[in-house]
């Protein structure tokens, strides 16, 4: 039997640690790694670990695998819960409210392990979740970051891109290391 996520040892750890040497922290991510229901390694998501260019990537696409974050509850008082304009990507959404009054970080170690299902809610909404992303990059929209339009694109793009191409195009920028 698979899970859809393992964590990796230290994971709570490492970001509590972050937390309480970073008060104006308000959400961490990690690094994960996806593989197949067999356990093959498929790709490894690394979105960067700089704050100021992980602040930019939010514009490209969701930085932040859900079960790897990490948020305050001080974030949550401040910025409300998930949104519900927002199906398939409430979380990616919230992440955006919570950076704009907090700082966030991700830390570049491999801390979670996913399963890619194919019969996951990833794959079962995911055009819900493609139109619900671009509805998120619209809503942050900032004309002087570059990522904005590249987000708006290349979301536009993958929304009508069959997913198997996708997930090959994942494979190949971000496949084994």
């Amino acid at each position: 039997m698979t899970r859809e996520t393992y964590r990796c040892p230290g994971r709570f750890t490492k970001q509590l640690a972050l937390f309480e040497s970073n008060p104006k922290l308000g959400l961490v991510g990690t690094h994960a790694e996806f593989v197949d229901l067999e356990g093959r390694l498929l790709y490894i998501w690394r979105p960067p670990a700089n704050p100021a260019l992980l602040r930019k990537f939010m514009h490209l696409q969701n930085p932040f695998v859900h079960s790897s974050v990490m948020y305050t509850s001080e974030a949550i008082r401040t910025v409300g819960f998930y949104s519900e304009e927002y199906p398939a990507s409430e979380d990616y959404e919230l992440f955006f409210r919570i950076a704009k009054h907090f700082e966030i970080a991700m830390i570049g170690d491999i801390l979670m392990r996913c399963d890619l299902n194919p019969k996951g809610l990833s794959v079962r909404k995911r055009n819900a979740q493609m139109r619900s992303a671009l509805s998120v990059r619209l809503r942050n929209f900032d004309p002087r970051v570059i990522e904005s339009y590249k987000g708006l694109v290349r979301g536009a793009i993958s929304s009508i891109m069959p997913l198997e191409w996708v997930n090959a195009i994942k494979r190949q920028m971000w496949g084994r290391e």
